[in-house]
């Protein structure tokens, strides 16, 4: 069991000082509720079009927040965050093997097992690892990618080339509100801790549903 949870401001929304401290800490305060669904290791990327940070240690989300390096990248202002507090299945616990990882143009995290990851590539060291290799040999077509993998599935991932936040889920829930002051969608792993923190914020929200 992992936690996985992002944002997406839409493309030239312009947040204010204020509104981007509002965006920082709903981001932070998904990472804390995401604790419970993992504590092995913490990871966070954010992009824009121009480009993309990755940063990721073998901390629990609560240490993960105040170092300097997630600050740097919670401040950054950039419209796309996506973050996983990782619960270890496969491959040992370590730097490396948190999520999020990149390969090529792909950039994403996974909570789930994929269960036939060593048919698709027996030389990974975390299954999780394939989905975001297949998507970059695949041009980013998950239509193709998703075909090859059996197991469960809530995956949130991006792709430089679009810099648009793309999210799937097989049998694991991710939930979606909009804030539409920020003109921002928040996701994470549970409904009701993204709802108790988005009501905790003060600002209006729109619930949606993940199929």
């Amino acid at each position: 069991m992992c936690g996985v949870l992002a944002y997406k401001t839409k493309t030239g929304k312009h947040l204010t000082k204020k509104e981007q401290a509002q965006r920082k800490a709903i981001a932070e305060a998904l990472f804390l509720a995401m604790t419970k669904r993992g504590t092995d290791s913490t990871g966070i990327a954010t992009a824009d079009a121009k480009f993309y940070s990755l940063y990721k240690n073998v901390v629990s989300a609560d240490i993960f927040i105040t170092e300097k390096e997630t600050q740097k990248l919670l401040s950054n202002n950039q419209p796309l965050m996506i973050g996983h507090t990782r619960q270890a299945t496969t491959g040992f616990i370590t730097q490396k093997n948190a999520h999020p990882f990149q390969r090529g143009n792909i950039i994403g995290c996974h909570n789930g097992q994929v269960q036939n990851y060593l048919e698709i590539d027996d030389q990974v060291k975390v299954d999780s690892e394939v989905i975001f290799s297949e998507l970059n040999k695949n041009g980013n077509d998950y239509r193709k990618t998703f075909k090859k993998l059996s197991g469960n599935f809530a995956i949130l991932w991006t792709n430089a080339e679009d810099n648009n936040l793309y999210f799937v889920r097989h049998d694991n829930p991710i939930a979606i509100a909009k804030v539409p002051s920020l003109d921002t969608y928040f996701l994470c792993s549970y409904a009701l801790d993204l709802a108790m923190i988005l009501q905790a914020s003060g600002l209006h929200y729109e619930m949606g549903k993940v199929k």
